[in-house]
């Protein structure tokens, strides 16, 4: 159970008749009432956004002495928390890993294993597993594994020794309406069209399947059998329409305005859930590394200060493409895209400047993450593509 101090009960009681604009902390010290019992993923997601309200809250207040004196407190309950969680985390990682490695390599060729994991990722849009792929051998059919547990790197290995095959690829795959998404750890040739076979196999049905390169950015996809290569708009599967989302990277003028905007909002939203993503991998090693130092409370507080990067690097950007493609004419549409464009100059901007992001994939001194590459290549990738004028 945490501390008094995470409670909202006890925020209510110190806030009370003060001029505090406290409904985000309240807001977010509720989640987190809610959160007990909950898996500890999800736990440190709620306690890591009152940390982050807290923060805010303290800026808006900086020379209010009772509130910092409050929020001191507060922080040591918070690290204290953590810790506590991160352990459980921890502890829950190992059951997982003693579970996958007592499971038989053979349960990964079993395409009832491979339906029900790509069911879970249709009914859960927010779900995405590890993926494994092999090339088939003589006359055997290529072999396609998911799991929300073992990495892509293991899986691959594993369905490696058991067909005998060393050719393939991993990742990460979830659903996206009626499309198969997978991003590539491990590159091959031909990936996207050859994934259809062991797809169908299993019983499960996709309009199409998308291959989207680790900077975020789509690089082929597979309509019902037709591969389209970058640059060239898809048709849309028998029956269906066109799903913009999943549409090969290209020029705005030649996409269309719609197409266009929808994907590079899809892009910017992937972008940020991977940064999170490394940030919460780079803040877990930190905290491992450090757990015997006698100052951990502080480096645990200290870490959220990793997450400011997403608070400039924030969601502007995907609702200024929303108000883009929404524009009821085409010089509004036209305003909104410079505005969007403008916003991209800015987190690049950003990306030049901010200390912490400097030497933060090689040299942070933990664990090699992909966060100022994955920013560089995606907001590259944005930035040419709001470069010539909406219509």
């Amino acid at each position: 159970m945490p501390d008094k101090f995470l409670t909202e009960k006890e925020w209510k009681n110190f806030s009370r008749n003060s001029a505090y604009k406290d409904a985000p902390i309240g807001k977010a010290l509720a989640a987190l009432d809610k959160a007990e019992g909950d898996e500890p993923d999800a736990q440190l997601k709620a306690l890591a956004e009152v940390e982050k309200q807290a923060g805010l809250l303290l800026k808006a207040h900086k020379a209010d002495k009772a509130l910092a004196g409050y929020l001191a407190d507060f922080d040591k309950a918070a690290a204290k928390h953590r810790k506590t969680l991160l352990e459980a985390q921890k502890e829950a990682a190992n059951a997982a890993k003693a579970d996958e490695d007592d499971e038989p390599d053979s349960a990964l060729l079993d395409p009832a294993v491979l339906f029900s994991q790509l069911q879970r990722c249709k009914r859960d849009p927010e779900r995405s597993v590890s993926f494994a792929y092999v090339d088939g051998k003589d006359k055997q059919p290529g072999v396609l594994a998911m799991s929300p547990k073992m990495s892509g790197r293991k899986m691959f290995a594993r369905l490696q020794t058991e067909t005998g095959v060393k050719a393939g690829a991993f990742g990460t795959a979830w659903i996206d309406g009626d499309s198969l998404m997978v991003q590539l750890d491990k590159p091959l040739s031909g990936l996207v069209k050859k994934l259809r076979a062991p797809v169908k196999a299993c019983g499960f049905r996709v309009a199409r399947i998308v291959l989207w390169n680790a900077d975020g950015s789509v690089f082929e996809q597979d309509d019902d059998g037709v591969v389209t290569a970058p640059g060239a708009a898809a048709a849309p599967a028998p029956g269906a329409t066109a799903d913009p989302a999943a549409q090969p990277a290209a020029t705005p003028r030649a996409l269309g305005p719609g197409v266009a905007f929808t994907q590079l909002r899809l892009v910017w939203d992937q972008t940020r859930k991977k940064v999170q993503s490394e940030l919460r991998r780079l803040e877990a090693q930190i905290l491992e590394t450090c757990k015997t130092q006698d100052d951990l409370a502080d480096i645990a507080a200290g870490t959220k200060n990793l997450y400011l990067i997403l608070e400039v690097l924030d969601e502007r950007l995907i609702d200024k493409l929303d108000e883009a493609l929404n524009a009821a004419t085409v010089e509004e549409r036209d305003a909104r895209h410079a505005e969007a464009r403008a916003i991209v100059d800015e987190y690049v901007a950003f990306l030049g400047s901010e200390p912490l992001l400097r030497d933060i994939d090689d040299d942070n001194g933990f664990v090699s993450v992909s966060v100022r590459s994955t920013l560089t290549a995606s907001l590259s990738a944005i930035g040419n593509k709001l470069t010539a004028p909406a219509h």
